[in-house]
C-alpha cells in the first residue's frame, strides 16, 4: 500500500515537472488579436470615446498640446508625467506623481510609448492602451504579469529638458 502511494506521488511529480519544462511557442499575431478584443471591450464598457488606433496602439488624445519646439523623436529627451496600470486594474504599477516629471528617451522604452507619445506636443496629454505585443510580451516584469495589456495616462511636460534621463 505504501509503495503504491509513493509510486503515485512520484508519477504525479514527474508529470508536473515535465509539463513545466515545455516551452509554449509565442504567437504574436494571435496574442495581438486577443489583446485588441479586450481593449475594444474595455473602451466600450467604460464609455471611453474617440479612441483611435495607430500601428497597434489604441489611444485617445486628451489634449494635443501647443508647445511646438523640438519634434518628438526616439532620441530626444522628454520630461513626462504618467501613471501606468494593467488594463482593468485600479492600482498603478508606476507613476511619477504630479510634482516632478521623469525624463526619458523614447528609444529606451516600450514600443507602445514609441508609437503613442509622438502623437502629442509639449503640454499635451494622451491616454494609451498598449497591447502586450507592444509592451513586455509574454514576460512578467516586476508587478506586471506576462501578456498584460497596459494603460497609461501620459502628459508631455517638456521636449528636450535640461535634466538627466532615465
Amino acid at each position: 500500500m505504501l509503495k503504491n502511494k509513493i509510486l503515485l506521488v512520484a508519477v504525479a511529480c514527474a508529470i508536473i515537472l515535465s509539463s513545466c519544462s515545455k516551452d509554449i511557442p509565442y504567437d504574436r499575431k494571435a496574442q495581438f488579436t486577443i489583446d485588441s478584443g479586450l481593449i475594444v471591450n474595455y473602451v466600450k464598457d467604460n464609455k471611453i470615446t474617440d479612441v483611435k488606433l495607430k500601428d497597434g496602439v489604441f489611444y485617445k488624445i486628451v489634449r494635443e498640446g501647443t508647445v511646438d519646439t523640438t519634434p518628438v523623436t526616439l532620441n530626444v529627451p522628454l520630461a513626462l508625467f504618467y501613471t501606468g496600470r494593467v488594463l482593468g486594474t485600479k492600482q498603478a504599477f508606476d507613476s511619477t506623481g504630479v510634482q516632478t516629471p521623469r525624463v526619458f528617451i523614447l528609444a529606451n522604452v516600450i514600443k507602445g510609448w514609441q508609437i503613442g507619445v509622438p502623437l502629442i506636443k509639449g503640454g499635451g496629454e494622451i491616454h494609451l492602451f498598449i497591447p502586450s505585443t507592444l509592451a513586455y510580451i509574454n514576460r512578467p516584469v516586476g508587478p506586471i504579469p506576462a501578456n498584460s495589456i497596459l494603460e497609461f495616462n501620459i502628459t508631455l511636460n517638456e521636449v528636450n529638458p535640461k535634466t538627466q534621463t532615465n
